[in-house]
């Protein structure tokens, strides 16, 4: 099932194009037309079709084209898609001095809303043709949207070609099968969980280790808003809900990110690995299962997996590998805890013998 729903989000072509091209004099047929530009930037011929480069020589200057774009009532998703060639780009010294494609959103107040995805893609060394494409999401409130190139304050060339951005719409099918797998998780889970509970609370071990599994699923189901909510919460901040939620109607941009880095820690991916431990202290230590040690562990590790692949059906959320990796070393951690404890236990008995 969880295989099974990563290749669907992942794979399966959800959104049909409604609209023409936003961009006006996307193929640079007749220069830099419609387009404003900083730096050195130029338009030039390449085979059949029209380019723009982008180049800089030294890290303190940038290079940017762009054009405004002042999106419909109806303009809710776009796709934008180009590709991209990269000559010896050296980054700056911070994540965005680089090479990129963004499509950037500005709210009523004409000011940017960085805080919301707008990264296509962005690219440091020498790479060649490559192309890209993402559908992003634009809130109700925004003004206007930017599709820009940069270099921004890195040194190198990059080159532009087949840029589009053309509105799209969720698939009635894609939501059709969306909705008959999340049924059909449903009725796994509650085949899987329901005589799980029942012979749950026969021992106070398995009642912990119930709690604590419920206490990671609470938090896998909760949604976006209600997550933003709990962390201002707890951290005391007068922030509710942060300007990169964005309302579930919009919200069909869901994928499994397979990127195996490690994604930046905060207060729930923490919250995560400390339930993740303690959950594998509870099974692997406290045995309330007549299970191999290995056996156990393989079932944690799964556990987490469904867990993070339920994200995938709810609102605001993302699922990716990096998490699986951050709860596998809760596991991991938790077994060790556990292995030292009952060897100090064992050392202890053997002197007081």
């Amino acid at each position: 099932m969880s295989c099974c729903s990563i290749v669907f989000f992942n794979f399966y072509e959800r959104y049909q194009l409604v609209g023409p091209d936003l961009i006006e004099n996307a193929d640079w047929s007749n220069g830099l037309a419609h387009w404003q530009y900083t730096g050195n930037v130029s338009v030039l011929p390449l085979q059949n079709e029209v380019i723009a480069k982008l180049e800089t020589t030294v890290p303190v200057e940038s290079a940017f084209i762009s054009q405004i774009i002042r999106p419909s009532g109806q303009t809710r998703l776009v796709k934008l898609r180009c590709e991209i060639k990269t000559e010896n780009i050296v980054n700056g010294d911070t994540s965005w001095k680089t090479a990129r494609v963004v499509l950037v959103s500005f709210n009523a107040a004409g000011e940017a809303m960085y805080d919301l995805p707008h990264v296509l893609v962005h690219q440091e060394g020498s790479h060649d043709w490559v192309r890209y494409e993402k559908v992003f999401a634009i809130p109700g409130d925004v003004s206007k949207i930017m599709v820009a190139g940069q270099i921004v304050r890195s040194t190198g060339s990059l080159w532009i070609k087949s840029i589009s951005l053309r509105p799209v719409t969720l698939k009635t099918a894609f939501r059709d099968y969306r909705l008959a797998l999340l049924l059909v998780w449903m009725l796994v889970l509650l085949w899987v969980t329901v005589p799980f509970f029942k012979s749950g609370f026969s021992s106070l071990k398995q009642g912990v280790v119930l709690i604590l599994a419920a206490g990671v699923i609470f938090g896998v189901l909760m949604p976006e808003s209600m997550k933003e909510s709990m962390t201002a919460a707890i951290l005391a901040t007068d922030t509710v809900v942060s300007a990169s939620y964005i309302p579930v109607q919009f919200n069909n941009t869901q994928s499994f990110n397979l990127n195996p880095h490690l994604p930046e820690l905060d207060l729930h991916k923490a919250g995560h690995f400390v339930l993740f431990t303690l959950l594998s202290i509870a099974v692997v230590g406290g045995r309330p299962y007549k299970k191999s040690t290995a056996c156990l562990l393989a079932y944690l590790v799964l556990f987490a997996l469904i867990s993070e692949v339920l994200q995938l059906f709810m609102e605001g959320r993302t699922a990716q590998l990096g998490d699986i990796f951050i709860d596998s070393g809760g596991i991991i951690t938790g077994y060790l805890v556990s292995w030292l404890w009952l060897r100090l236990i064992v050392d202890q008995n053997r002197i007081s013998f």
